[in-house]
C-alpha cells in the first residue's frame, strides 16, 4: 500500500507556526469585530485546546514567519524545505512559500519530486472569500 506523503517540524518550529496563526486570527478578530462565526471560532478553540489559550493570552508579534521542515514523500525518501510566510498587512491574504537552498541535495531531490519543473501549488479556493 503506497505511503503518504508526511510533514515533520521540529517542537519549536511547530510551535512558532502555531503563535503565527494565532496571531492572524487575533488579526483577523480585530479586524472584524462583529464577525459572530470568528468569536465562536475563538471561543471553541479557546475551550478545546490549552495551548490556543496560552497563545491567545499571551500573544507575540509576528513581523515575519520563517521555519524548516521536512517534506516525507510517499517514497519513503525525504527533502528538507525552508518555509516563509509572505501576507500582506491588513489583508486576510497569505501565501506559505516552501523552497530548498540552491544546488543542495534537497533542492535536487524537490526538482525529482516536481518533474524537474518549478512548481507552483495552489491550496486552498478561488476567488473572492
Amino acid at each position: 500500500m503506497p505511503r503518504s506523503t508526511g510533514f515533520k517540524q521540529s517542537a519549536a518550529d511547530a510551535t512558532d507556526h502555531q503563535a503565527v496563526l494565532v496571531a492572524r486570527l487575533t488579526s483577523a478578530l480585530l479586524r472584524y469585530p462583529a464577525d459572530a462565526s470568528l468569536a465562536a471560532l475563538v471561543d471553541e478553540m479557546r475551550t478545546r485546546s490549552r495551548l490556543f489559550d496560552t497563545l491567545w493570552r499571551t500573544p507575540r508579534p509576528v513581523a515575519a514567519y520563517e521555519s524548516s521542515a521536512v517534506l516525507v514523500h510517499p517514497d519513503g525518501r525525504s527533502v528538507t524545505l525552508v518555509g516563509s510566510l509572505l501576507a500582506i498587512p491588513g489583508d486576510d491574504l497569505a501565501a506559505l512559500m516552501l523552497t530548498a537552498a540552491p544546488g543542495s541535495a534537497d533542492a535536487a531531490r524537490l526538482a525529482e519530486i516536481v518533474d524537474g519543473e518549478p512548481a507552483i501549488i495552489k491550496v486552498g479556493r478561488s476567488g473572492p472569500g
